[in-house]
Protein backbone atom coordinates (compact mmCIF):
# COMPACT_ATOMS: atom_id res chain seq x y z
CA UNK A 1 0.00 0.00 0.00
CA UNK A 2 1.39 3.61 -0.91
CA UNK A 3 1.61 6.02 1.71
CA UNK A 4 0.78 9.17 -0.81
CA UNK A 5 -0.90 8.98 -4.23
CA UNK A 6 1.33 9.09 -7.25
CA UNK A 7 0.45 9.14 -10.65
CA UNK A 8 -0.82 5.93 -11.31
CA UNK A 9 -2.47 5.20 -8.29
CA UNK A 10 -6.47 4.48 -8.27
CA UNK A 11 -7.80 6.22 -5.39
CA UNK A 12 -11.56 6.69 -4.34
CA UNK A 13 -12.34 10.36 -3.23
CA UNK A 14 -15.46 11.54 -1.24
CA UNK A 15 -16.46 15.11 -2.30
CA UNK A 16 -18.36 18.10 -2.01
CA UNK A 17 -18.11 20.49 -5.12
CA UNK A 18 -19.65 24.25 -4.69
CA UNK A 19 -20.10 27.31 -7.24
CA UNK A 20 -18.80 30.93 -6.01
CA UNK A 21 -22.40 32.01 -4.32
CA UNK A 22 -21.80 28.35 -2.50
CA UNK A 23 -24.64 26.55 -4.18
CA UNK A 24 -23.30 22.57 -3.99
CA UNK A 25 -23.37 21.08 -7.53
CA UNK A 26 -21.54 17.56 -6.19
CA UNK A 27 -22.06 15.78 -3.11
CA UNK A 28 -21.27 12.23 -3.02
CA UNK A 29 -22.47 11.41 0.03
CA UNK A 30 -25.91 11.60 -2.02
CA UNK A 31 -24.00 9.63 -4.58
CA UNK A 32 -21.10 7.30 -5.18
CA UNK A 33 -17.49 8.10 -4.25
CA UNK A 34 -15.51 9.17 -7.12
CA UNK A 35 -12.77 6.60 -8.21
CA UNK A 36 -10.08 7.00 -10.90
CA UNK A 37 -6.78 6.49 -11.97
CA UNK A 38 -4.60 9.72 -10.80
CA UNK A 39 -2.88 10.86 -14.39
CA UNK A 40 -5.42 9.11 -16.83
CA UNK A 41 -7.49 12.71 -16.40
CA UNK A 42 -10.99 10.90 -16.45
CA UNK A 43 -11.81 13.62 -13.89
CA UNK A 44 -11.09 17.39 -14.02
CA UNK A 45 -7.62 18.33 -14.32
CA UNK A 46 -7.24 19.91 -10.58
CA UNK A 47 -9.12 17.18 -9.12
CA UNK A 48 -6.73 14.73 -10.65
CA UNK A 49 -3.63 17.08 -9.61
CA UNK A 50 -4.65 17.80 -5.98
CA UNK A 51 -5.06 14.17 -4.97
CA UNK A 52 -1.22 13.79 -6.03
CA UNK A 53 0.71 13.36 -2.60
CA UNK A 54 -2.64 13.24 -0.55
CA UNK A 55 -2.11 10.43 2.61
CA UNK A 56 -5.53 7.78 3.72
CA UNK A 57 -7.96 10.04 4.91
CA UNK A 58 -6.45 13.15 4.37
CA UNK A 59 -8.94 16.10 3.74
CA UNK A 60 -8.85 18.91 1.30
CA UNK A 61 -10.57 21.95 0.18
CA UNK A 62 -9.54 23.51 -3.66
CA UNK A 63 -10.42 26.56 -5.34
CA UNK A 64 -10.45 25.69 -9.14
CA UNK A 65 -10.11 28.13 -12.24
CA UNK A 66 -12.13 27.51 -15.28
CA UNK A 67 -9.21 26.35 -16.76
CA UNK A 68 -8.33 23.37 -14.24
CA UNK A 69 -12.10 22.64 -14.42
CA UNK A 70 -14.97 22.64 -16.68
CA UNK A 71 -12.91 25.17 -19.22
CA UNK A 72 -13.36 28.97 -20.37
CA UNK A 73 -17.45 29.32 -21.92
CA UNK A 74 -16.67 29.15 -25.45
CA UNK A 75 -19.26 31.02 -27.45
CA UNK A 76 -17.94 29.29 -30.78
CA UNK A 77 -19.94 26.40 -28.93
CA UNK A 78 -23.31 28.23 -29.61
CA UNK A 79 -25.23 26.94 -32.65
CA UNK A 80 -28.11 28.07 -34.63
CA UNK A 81 -29.22 24.67 -35.94
CA UNK A 82 -32.29 24.82 -39.00
CA UNK A 83 -35.07 22.37 -37.05
CA UNK A 84 -35.02 19.91 -39.83
CA UNK A 85 -31.59 18.61 -39.23
CA UNK A 86 -32.62 17.56 -35.52
CA UNK A 87 -34.66 14.59 -34.10
CA UNK A 88 -38.44 15.85 -34.26
CA UNK A 89 -40.16 17.08 -31.35
CA UNK A 90 -36.32 18.54 -29.07
CA UNK A 91 -37.35 21.40 -26.94
CA UNK A 92 -35.21 23.40 -24.68
CA UNK A 93 -33.26 21.57 -22.02
CA UNK A 94 -33.12 18.89 -24.13
CA UNK A 95 -29.43 17.18 -24.88
CA UNK A 96 -28.39 15.99 -27.50
CA UNK A 97 -24.90 13.89 -28.53
CA UNK A 98 -22.48 14.39 -31.43
CA UNK A 99 -18.69 13.74 -31.78
CA UNK A 100 -16.09 16.08 -32.83
CA UNK A 101 -13.70 15.49 -35.77
CA UNK A 102 -11.59 14.00 -33.24
CA UNK A 103 -14.10 11.22 -32.45
CA UNK A 104 -14.70 13.30 -28.63
CA UNK A 105 -18.38 12.98 -27.74
CA UNK A 106 -19.98 16.49 -27.28
CA UNK A 107 -23.23 17.17 -25.32
CA UNK A 108 -25.30 19.86 -26.86
CA UNK A 109 -27.91 21.36 -24.57
CA UNK A 110 -30.20 22.92 -26.68
CA UNK A 111 -31.06 26.59 -25.41
CA UNK A 112 -34.01 27.23 -27.32
CA UNK A 113 -35.85 26.33 -30.13
CA UNK A 114 -37.18 29.11 -32.40
CA UNK A 115 -40.76 27.13 -34.40
CA UNK A 116 -41.27 30.93 -36.18
CA UNK A 117 -37.46 30.72 -37.65
CA UNK A 118 -37.33 26.73 -37.73
CA UNK A 119 -34.34 26.93 -35.53
CA UNK A 120 -32.78 25.36 -32.70
CA UNK A 121 -30.04 27.21 -30.41
CA UNK A 122 -27.30 24.79 -29.16
CA UNK A 123 -24.93 25.25 -26.38
CA UNK A 124 -22.07 22.63 -26.56
CA UNK A 125 -20.58 23.97 -23.40
CA UNK A 126 -20.01 22.16 -20.08
CA UNK A 127 -22.59 23.72 -18.12
CA UNK A 128 -19.51 24.43 -15.47
CA UNK A 129 -17.95 25.42 -18.30
CA UNK A 130 -16.47 29.69 -17.11
CA UNK A 131 -16.97 28.98 -13.25
CA UNK A 132 -14.43 28.99 -10.26
CA UNK A 133 -15.38 26.00 -8.50
CA UNK A 134 -14.65 25.15 -4.70
CA UNK A 135 -14.29 21.45 -3.69
CA UNK A 136 -13.89 19.84 -0.20
CA UNK A 137 -12.12 16.58 -0.93
CA UNK A 138 -11.53 13.26 1.67
CA UNK A 139 -9.03 10.52 0.09
CA UNK A 140 -10.73 7.12 1.68
CA UNK A 141 -8.64 4.79 -0.65
CA UNK A 142 -5.96 4.39 -2.68
CA UNK A 143 -4.58 1.34 -4.35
Amino acid sequence: MHNKVQTGNNVTIECVGQLENGMVFLDTKEDEPIVFEVGNYSVIKGLNKAVIGMILNEEKKITLSPEDAFGEYNDTLILNVPLNQLPAEVSKGMQLKSQDDKGEEIIWSIKEVQKKNALAVLDGNHILAGHTLSFNIKLIKIT
